[in-house]
């Protein structure tokens, strides 16, 4: 008789158990991910970090030094934040007569390039002081991001003054929901 007494607590302590364990395992997922409805494209180094849903490179000039810009990718999706950076993979000091913060966007069309207004960040008219900047081989820029949103797809190129630049290629993804 004292045996079935012993089997009640150790049951409800199981059963208690169990209960905090399926409770506890019930919260809503955060979304880590969230998309932006910016119709231009942008950069901001203070908006969340993006990855590129797959890793593709394709082939790029070789006189433009492609390398010394880093991205995670070639190939994005409309809507995909770019990442992106310029770092000095060389023996010598990158020299830009303004400033590396400064690059365009172009698109390619009919075989030749037509720069994007925005985020056009080089300035095109003549200053009475030109300004000079450096980058130390090792060292790099801030990282920039591009959001594709609203981007007609085709191949783009990034540009900084110092004649460096990148292509990549943006794809039009279907609405699979429509019809």
């Amino acid at each position: 008789m004292n045996r079935k007494y012993n089997r009640i607590p150790i049951g409800l302590s199981l059963i208690i158990i169990c209960f905090l364990i399926v409770t506890g395992c019930t919260t809503t997922p955060v979304l880590d991910n969230q998309t932006s409805s910016s119709t231009s494209p942008i950069a901001s180094p203070t908006t969340q970090p993006s990855k590129a849903l797959y890793k593709v490179t394709i082939a790029q000039p070789n006189s433009t030094h492609p390398e010394f810009i880093k991205m995670e990718a070639d190939v994005y999706n409309q809507g995909e934040v770019i990442e992106f950076y310029l770092k000095n993979e060389g023996n010598d000091s990158l020299i830009c007569m303004g400033d590396f913060s400064h690059y365009g966007i172009a698109h390619e069309e009919n075989g030749s390039w037509k720069y994007l207004p925005e985020p056009m960040k080089t300035t095109l008219a003549i200053t009475v002081i030109p300004t000079r900047s450096e980058i130390a081989p090792g060292s790099s820029t801030q990282l920039f991001r591009l959001i594709t949103t609203g981007w007609v797809p085709g191949k783009y190129k990034i540009q900084f003054c110092s004649g460096i630049s990148r292509e990549f290629i943006l794809r039009h993804i279907r609405n699979l929901t429509s019809k």
